[in-house]
């Protein structure tokens, strides 16, 4: 995928951005030549992101049965999403501004639940005009695979370079950056699982897609807001850390415990 990820699309009339298609292989040149800072946006509401990769993302994330995932009855059609979609997109530009963390002046990691996934699920859909069975499907099962398994954060980490002519340099000073992210839980430290087909050779990608193991002993931990978090780059080139606290902890400490899945009604 080289340096993708920095796709940057012009914002069609009212202010609604339209959701990227996936990235291929030729258009590499005219992506790296573009700013990575559209693909984060202000006020925590971005356009669907392209997916992982599918068969990495099996790989970040271990098998089992109680991760509430989206289902195909949980996705909307194309004219019932439209009914609902203003109201839905409010919602998520508040749940997605405490879960937007910013980690140094070029990192931005975006935590991931069923609500966000749900919505990239249906911006793309709409975005496509998808409308066969097969392809919806298709969606969700990659999309899914964002959705935090148990006793896991999931997130989507984007390298901001707002210099359009620096992207490359500064992309490739990052190299090896999948082993210099953490989380850390008062005394321990948790690495972060990057999806390794984000990575070409010598080069990676804009996007980066993670996830933290916790466990049920640190997860349970997390939700002690008497026990300091934060996360930490230290990278040879990039040294930052932010603490995750207030509604930021709230909200991603509700990844962790059970709850009812939130369901979209047309």
């Amino acid at each position: 995928m080289g340096h993708a990820g920095a796709l940057v699309r012009p914002e069609p009339q009212g202010g609604v951005q339209a959701a990227p298609g996936r990235p291929t292989a030729g258009a590499r040149s005219h992506r790296e030549r573009l700013s990575a800072r559209g693909a984060a946006h202000p006020g925590g509401y971005g356009p669907a992101r392209p997916p992982p990769d599918r068969a990495a993302a099996r790989r970040l994330r271990p098998g089992t049965s109680a991760v509430k995932r989206i289902r195909r009855q949980d996705v909307l059609d194309l004219s019932g999403y439209e009914r609902v979609r203003e109201e839905f997109r409010a919602r998520l530009i508040e749940l997605k501004r405490p879960r937007r963390i910013a980690v140094g002046s070029r990192l931005t990691f975006i935590f991931e639940n069923y609500d966000t996934v749900l919505f990239q699920i249906q911006e793309m859909l709409r975005t496509e005009h998808t409308v066969k069975e097969e392809e919806i499907q298709a969606e969700i099962d990659v999309y899914n695979e964002l959705i935090p398994a148990a006793y896991d954060l999931s997130a989507t980490l984007m390298i901001e370079i707002p210099e359009a002519d620096l992207i490359r340099e500064e992309l490739d000073r990052l190299i090896g950056i999948d082993e210099r992210v953490l989380l850390e839980i008062g005394e321990a430290s948790v690495p972060a699982s990057f999806d390794p087909k984000q990575y070409e050779g010598d080069r990676i990608s804009a996007v980066q897609y993670v996830r933290f193991p916790l466990g049920p002993e640190l997860a349970e931990r997390f939700a002690d807001f008497e026990v300091p978090v934060s996360l930490r780059v230290v990278h040879p080139h990039y040294h930052a850390s932010a603490l995750i606290e207030g509604s930021s902890r709230a909200s991603l400490a509700q990844d962790l415990e059970p709850d009812d899945e939130p369901q979209l009604t047309s």
